[in-house]
């Protein structure tokens, strides 16, 4: 793990030895000063969904301007995303990173197949809402 700077801001993090944390951290650099690349994360690509296209596409429809690369996210940060529906894609990862974004966002958030979460964390939303989250089933 490893970072480097260009500008007063940007960050560079080699991801190739955690990249499950790329979707919370792409979450997190929707929204904060500067351009984040996320590298050497290609392997996100066949875990239980293409994990940098869901990451990309979920944080775009957020209206977080994020471009997916073969191996990695390049996210520049705003100060807000808008909010929207976004898939989980089945993924419980996915799931738990757009939640987090959600936290940022002007507008709802609805996230489709949200009960992937069990696969790894059943109490999430539970945990979620002891920490402020908003969470409401649709059916």
């Amino acid at each position: 793990f490893y970072w480097k700077l260009a500008r007063p801001g940007d960050t560079e993090l080699d991801v190739s030895q955690c990249p499950d944390l790329v979707p919370p951290l792409a979450a997190m650099a929707a929204v904060r000063t500067g351009e984040c690349r996320l590298v050497n994360a290609a392997r996100l690509r066949i875990k239980e969904s293409d994990r940098l296209a869901a990451t990309a596409d979920g944080l775009s429809r957020l209206g977080a301007q994020v471009e997916e690369r073969p191996d990695g996210l390049i996210l520049r940060g705003r100060a807000r995303l808008r909010g929207g529906r976004v898939s989980g894609y089945q993924d419980h990862r996915i799931v738990m990173s757009m939640a987090v974004a959600a936290l940022m966002c002007e507008e709802p958030v609805e996230i489709t197949s949200a009960e992937s979460v069990q696969k790894s964390w059943p109490s999430f939303f539970a945990d979620y809402q002891r920490i402020g989250g908003d969470v409401h089933v649709v059916d």
